[in-house]
């Protein structure tokens, strides 16, 4: 197992303008002459943190860090990483030059366009969602919610995404981490992160349907390794086990798939942070072409 990597500053920051509206926020990291890799966070809608450089191949770093006001580092307006680092639309790469590092992990929203009440995170605590939203709209929970978060009444909206992240991140770990739920006691936080993140979910990501497993095998000659915790409540591992049988599952040598047998859906439980760090020295080996 390989330790963590220690804690590092960005060379650079900056914002790339994507639109006459948007901008993403963006870290180069790392030695320049090395491996480049690119990493984007989690979502949409958490933002990146100082800790999420540890979990990534140190020589080169260029994480793409969409959250609009949602942490430390500069605010800023764009479309969540969880879009751009899907197979939404791949090329694949050239047979000379092998793309360096593939997919350190990957885990897939429920984006199809249904409601987190009925899957997810809900099932192991149904009561803490449906307490803010009246009883005749609990059929579907995001668009409850949605309707209040981009309502007027700000009152009822920091209230619901109170609600919302305070759901998330009871439920992102296997253990209760109450400094991590406590994120959602700011509510500059609580707004960004649920007001982003349901957006996204009300348009499906705004991809098709079954977009994401039909487009995998467009990704298959790449090496890829698939990091699940067995208890992540808010990505089941039914979707990325589907994903893994999309690129081939067993017969394709390019794709690992780990069940990690002590943990739930954050990046920050130590399995996952190790694991992750494992599937970036396997990618040192990938040479640039």
């Amino acid at each position: 197992m390989a330790p963590i990597y220690p804690a590092f500053t960005p060379n650079t920051t900056s914002h790339l303008k994507v639109s006459d509206i948007h901008s993403i926020y963006y870290e180069d990291c790392g030695n320049p002459d090395g491996v480049p890799i690119l990493y984007l966070h989690g979502g949409p809608g958490g933002g990146i943190d100082d800790s999420d450089r540890s979990h990534s191949l140190s020589p080169k770093l260029y994480p793409l860090t969409p959250h609009p006001d949602a942490t430390s580092t500069p605010p800023t307006t764009a479309a969540s990483s969880s879009t751009n680092a899907a197979p939404a639309n791949p090329r694949p790469a050239p047979p000379s030059k092998p793309t360096p590092p593939g997919i350190s992990s990957l885990t897939s929203k429920p984006y199809a366009r249904t409601s987190e009440s009925q899957n997810g995170s809900s099932s192991a605590d149904p009561g803490a969602p449906r307490s803010v939203i009246p009883e005749d709209e609990r059929g579907d929970l995001i668009a409850a919610y949605y309707k209040r978060l981009t309502g007027t009444d700000e009152v009822e909206k920091l209230k619901c995404a109170t609600a919302w992240s305070t759901w998330e991140t009871a439920t992102s770990k296997l253990l209760v981490d109450t400094a991590y739920i406590a994120r959602s006691d700011d509510p500059k936080w609580a707004l960004a992160f649920a007001r982003i993140e349901s957006h996204y979910f009300v348009h499906g990501g705004w991809l098709n349907e079954n977009q994401l497993i039909n487009d995998a095998p467009k990704l298959a000659h790449l090496p890829i390794t698939i990091i699940q915790g067995r208890y992540d409540m808010v990505c089941p591992a039914k979707t990325s086990w589907e994903l893994y049988q999309a690129l081939g599952g067993a017969g394709n040598a390019n794709v690992e798939y780990k069940i990690l047998p002590d943990c739930g859906h954050s990046a920050h439980e130590r399995g996952v942070e190790e694991a992750l760090v494992d599937a970036c020295e396997k990618f040192k080996s990938v040479k640039k072409g």
